[in-house]
């Protein structure tokens, strides 16, 4: 219950117009501005880029290799990123673990 407030959460801020971080210098090293996504002073995401433009599309024998410009984003398959956080040493990346995982 509360991962998926969690990640209600964090999809919401990352959806809101503030949230945006493109013109933000103050991002974690080797990152470009357009895989970042700050959420707060200490917190962002980081967007990992694909290797290349084209998505392989559907699990069948017959591969579809489409422009993603042309593919409706309910279609796609999700990012993948990570989270950091900011610390004295500079952003750190989060790994997020279960509850259970945490207690023993």
């Amino acid at each position: 219950m509360k991962a998926s407030f969690l990640l209600a959460l964090i999809v919401a801020t990352l959806a809101s117009p503030t949230s945006f971080g493109a013109e933000d210098p103050d991002r974690p090293a080797g990152v470009e501005a357009r895989n970042w996504h700050r959420i707060s002073e200490r917190l962002g995401f980081v967007v990992v880029p694909e290797k290349d433009g084209r998505r392989i599309l559907g699990e069948s024998r017959h591969i579809l290799l489409v422009d993603p410009d042309r593919v409706s984003a309910d279609l796609q398959p999700p990012k993948k990123g990570y989270f950091v956080i900011k610390t004295e040493a500079g952003w750190q990346p989060v790994v997020v673990t279960e509850p259970t995982e945490l207690t023993g």
